[in-house]
């Protein structure tokens, strides 16, 4: 992860002709981060990333924030904390309502679908039907 953040930092320097780069910045850096952490298991690991893009992504770029909503929502959900979990996905969800993106949905989707194992709690369950009202259905649950 150190050499990503290097990487990352020395992009800045480079030119821009032909670069596969269309954008970065420490929003981005710490929800991949927070992401990479959740992938290897590390939930308590993901947790501060997480929190640090929600703090660093511009507010704007409404699918950016939504997509990054996904990283607290996994690493809550890692480490057993399912109601933060949920409301996690429910803030992606209410900011996805407002712009279309496939890899949105399916990130809603996948979110919630990490939380079948308690399906039966009242938190899981509202969210379930919250994410039907929007049109999120998830087929797997």
């Amino acid at each position: 992860m150190s050499d990503a953040d290097r990487t990352i930092a020395s992009a800045s320097t480079q030119p821009t002709e032909n670069s596969v780069a269309c954008f970065h910045d420490p929003g981005l850096v710490a929800s991949l981060r927070s992401d990479g952490h959740h992938e290897l298991g590390a939930g308590q690991d993901a947790r501060g990333p997480a929190e640090e893009a929600l703090v660093l992504i511009d507010p704007s770029f409404v699918r950016n924030r939504a997509l990054t909503y996904i990283s607290p929502a996994n690493a809550h959900k890692d480490i057993g904390g399912v109601d933060a979990s949920a409301e996690a996905i429910r803030k992606t969800a209410r900011l996805a309502a407002s712009c279309g993106s496939d890899r949105l949905v399916n990130s809603i989707v996948d979110a919630r679908h990490g939380l079948t194992p308690w399906k039966d709690q009242p938190t899981v369950r509202n969210l379930g039907e919250e994410l039907n009202a929007y049109g999120f259905t998830n087929s797997r649950t």
